[in-house]
């Protein structure tokens, strides 16, 4: 039970794009002792977390998240920029994450994790997939995060300074498997305009249709990952390098954007603009884009907002 000192916050957004939406609502309780616990849904994902202060700079972070429907985007494949539905099955999922994380100083800290978890995918799933996945599967991630922002909005995606996340996960299985990703995102304002910039580089081992990098997007909550242009999921990648740079430039109580993003892949290479028009009213931030990639035009949309409960 959440105690009467806690502090409460709820954040919850709607993202769409052409074809499909998304709702991503957290309820965050913050107690006195710094004990922090989190009830989220993010699309079909349900996540439970626990993150409890140990020592000075230390906390232990447990996690339990279920996916029913659509675990991996898998009902929504594309191929050569359109919809695939004939590669298209049903997955659940479901997992489980205990972490030990260090601080390193005001800026930087590491993290360690055990992750263990299950897939069940349907019959259309393709039958070495169904085979490689009947079994679960365990492993370990280690992360490192050094952080100099001075400003942060997460409706808009954006910051001032520099983030920087560099992590490597390890599974076992009917066979191993492995994930190395590197994100960076900055950004800088100067008056009336705020720039940005991201990185992302992945590189995988072993991996298939449920495990590789889902790479596309083109709400800014999406950070280094996103694909300006482009549909969420629409590359499924073991190996990919990601830059992206935008401006924004505010106008009263709007804002106008553009966006530009590169992808490159071993024998897929791809590039996307956006442009969006956001506003703020009443604690409500509303966005709308449309984006342009490989001759395929996108519309995304959002609307955000947060509630703090003493």
């Amino acid at each position: 039970n959440m105690a009467a000192a806690d502090m409460r916050i709820v954040t919850a957004a709607i993202l769409v794009e052409s074809g499909q939406a998304a709702p991503v609502i957290e309820l965050r309780s913050v107690g006195e002792d710094g004990l922090l616990r989190r009830l989220s849904v993010s699309g079909w994902t349900i996540a439970m977390t626990r993150d409890k202060p140990v020592d000075r700079g230390r906390r232990v972070i447990l996690t339990f998240s279920a996916t029913p429907y659509d675990a991996h985007s898998s009902r929504r494949m594309y191929s050569e920029g359109s919809r695939a539905r004939e590669l298209e099955f049903d997955d659940a999922a479901v997992a489980a994450r205990a972490g030990y994380r260090m601080r390193e100083g005001e800026h930087a800290s590491t993290e360690a994790a055990l992750i263990a978890g299950q897939e069940i995918l349907g019959s259309r799933a393709p039958r070495d997939v169904r085979d490689r996945w009947r079994t679960p599967y365990a492993g370990v991630q280690i992360a490192q995060r050094v952080r100099y922002v001075t400003a942060e909005d997460p409706y808009a995606g954006r910051i001032e300074g520099i983030d920087l996340i560099a992590a490597t996960e390890v599974y076992s299985g009917p066979r191993m498997w492995s994930r190395t990703t590197l994100l960076q995102s900055a950004g800088a304002a100067a008056g009336p305009l705020h720039f940005r910039q991201s990185m992302a580089a992945m590189y995988g081992t072993n991996l298939d249709t449920v495990s590789a990098f889902l790479v596309g997007g083109s709400w800014d909550t999406l950070g280094p990952m996103s694909v300006y242009g482009t549909r969420y999921a629409e590359f499924r990648l073991d190996k990919c390098a990601i830059l992206s740079g935008g401006a924004d430039y505010t106008l009263r109580s709007w804002e106008l954007g553009v966006r530009a993003s590169v992808m490159r892949a071993p024998r897929l290479r791809a590039s996307g603009t956006m442009f969006e028009i956001s506003r703020r009213a009443a604690g409500i931030h509303f966005a709308a884009a449309a984006g342009k990639s490989q001759g395929h035009t996108t519309f995304a949309a959002s609307v955000s907002a947060a509630i703090f409960r003493p």
